[in-house]
């Protein structure tokens, strides 16, 4: 029986690493379809632990084959977990239930609308963000999943209206699907996709892309897999393009508009479709550079979006296609000036960016979590040298009179190996820097590499070590910040605990 056969003859199933962002997303989604959901994970606490009982998605924590209810049909395992070795995992091929992976399943659902997915190295989580709330607000009936709590949800999925008893898999006539498309361990291959935006190509995930042109060539070779695609509606494609290798991908795959697709660039170049200017949408709750580039990048497709709805009225349920409507949408498309559209007289663009302004931005991406006197504290999420570079930049761009401390965590070993002397140079745009043990991953948990060989690059001046979370707190609690300050906890690991420790002492 096919995955997609046996996703929707499910009635039970359980998912090992429920707590992962992605997979509590998916839990949502399934129960959504009517299906009974539960799971299992570990101890640790995570924002999902909240999402998963407001929804009364229960789960065992700790890992254990007895876990395993006795009516399950479907089991849906992380890539974090290796089968071979995961006793639940094991317990399940010799119970013989169907299991697939996380993005197998995932996939499934998406494959089956109107995907529209998001990628790339950095922005993806902001950008599709973006994306699923202006469509929401502008009526479009849509599933999203994305990678992180997206504040204005309270959760980090969107579960689409369905007919009273529905549970089938949404087909691509009925609806639509945002999904912010990964591409660790090439989970790109997974996806077939209606709709792109690709933010950016920065190398990353070196414990699986050992060299940067493998990096480079999963997304090119899943762009080609698009380029190729066929749907009743034009595709819509918009690309960063400022962005080297993303320039180069569309140079070698001959990327250009056609009746079917209609490919657009945003960025400073001359030769972008949309400019990005200093009249974007304000949004209080995404500062920097890079976050105007993510803006851009929702507003091009989003607005894209929302004209192709209205010139293909009749065909939008993509129930058939029409030559005189593809060839009309993109010449009014092509023609269309992105840098004057912020005129009163665009109805597109006033929906848009109410929907920015509202926006009150996503778990863990540069998140206010309050003040200590005239120090205030925020977290991020960001674990790659350009990532830091571009919000340390942000924080001294936004408040220039605050000294900026910053408490990084580096994740994973191979990651903190391949780019040591890149994460020395980007924390020192802060002016003070501590840092924490590398935290590792349920694939690698030890390393020939420590956070100590950073603090070595970067010097002893404004430099600390901290071996464990508590020894930073008793040196934050006793530390003269000048005042005002910033406290920034970073890293995709548990450093925030520092941040929230902090302010509760």
């Amino acid at each position: 029986m096919k995955n997609s056969n046996i996703l929707n003859a499910s009635k039970s199933v359980y998912l090992v690493g429920i707590k992962g962002v992605g997979m509590t997303a998916l839990a949502q989604i399934l129960q959504g379809m009517g299906k009974k959901v539960s799971g299992s994970d570990t101890h640790e606490k995570f924002f999902t632990d909240g999402v998963l009982k407001k929804l009364k998605i229960s789960f065992k924590e700790g890992f254990r084959a007895s876990n395993l209810p006795k009516n399950t049909d479907l089991v849906i395992h992380s890539t974090a977990f290796d089968p071979k070795v995961h006793p639940e995992l094991i317990a399940t091929k010799k119970k013989k239930i169907p299991v697939i992976s996380y993005p197998e399943a995932a996939s499934i659902l998406f494959n089956n609308s109107l995907g529209i997915a998001i990628s790339g190295t950095h922005g993806k989580t902001t950008t599709s963000a973006l994306v699923a709330e202006s469509m929401k607000n502008l009526g479009f009936n849509l599933t999203a999943l994305i990678g992180s709590r997206v504040n204005n949800w309270k959760s980090n999925a969107i579960v689409p209206r369905r007919n009273p008893g529905g549970g089938e898999v949404p087909t691509k006539r009925k609806s639509f699907f945002v999904i912010e498309a990964d591409e660790h361990q090439n989970k790109l291959r997974f996806y077939r996709p209606w709709s792109i935006v690709l933010t950016n190509i920065d190398y990353d995930h070196p414990d699986f892309y050992k060299k940067e042109s493998d990096y480079y060539n999963a997304f090119k070779n899943w762009v080609a897999k698009w380029k190729k695609s066929k749907f009743s509606l034009p595709k819509i494609g918009v690309f960063n393009g400022d962005d080297s290798k993303i320039k180069r991908l569309i140079r070698e795959l001959k990327l250009k508009s056609t009746e079917d697709c209609i490919i657009l660039t945003y960025g400073k170049g001359k030769n972008c479709n949309f400019k990005i200017q200093n009249n974007l949408p304000s949004v209080p709750n995404l500062i920097g550079q890079h976050n105007a580039y993510n803006l851009a990048a929702a507003y091009v497709f989003v607005h894209t979006l929302r004209w192709l709805q209205n010139s293909f009225q009749k065909v939008f349920s993509c129930s058939a296609g029409c030559a005189t409507g593809r060839k009309n949408f993109l010449e009014r498309i092509l023609q269309f000036d992105f840098a004057t559209a912020s005129s009163p007289h665009s109805t597109h663009t006033q929906e848009i960016k109410k929907s920015f302004k509202n926006f009150t931005g996503t778990e863990r991406r540069m998140q206010y979590k309050g003040r200590k006197g005239q120090i205030l504290v925020f977290d991020d999420y960001g674990h790659h040298p350009k990532e830091i570079k571009a919000t340390l930049s942000a924080v001294k761009t936004a408040y220039p009179k605050h000294q900026l401390f910053v408490v990084f965590q580096p994740h994973t070993f191979t990651r903190t190996a391949a780019f040591l002397k890149d994460f020395a140079k980007s924390l020192k745009i802060a002016d003070q820097i501590g840092l924490l043990p590398v935290y590792g991953s349920a694939r690698e948990n030890s390393g020939k590499v420590s956070s100590t060989d950073i603090a070595k690059i970067i010097g002893k001046k404004n430099c600390f070590y901290f071996p464990t979370h508590k020894d930073c707190l008793e040196f934050l609690s006793k530390y003269k910040f000048k005042k005002p300050a910033i406290l920034v906890t970073m890293g995709a690991g548990d450093g925030w605990r520092v941040g929230e420790s902090f302010l509760r002492n």
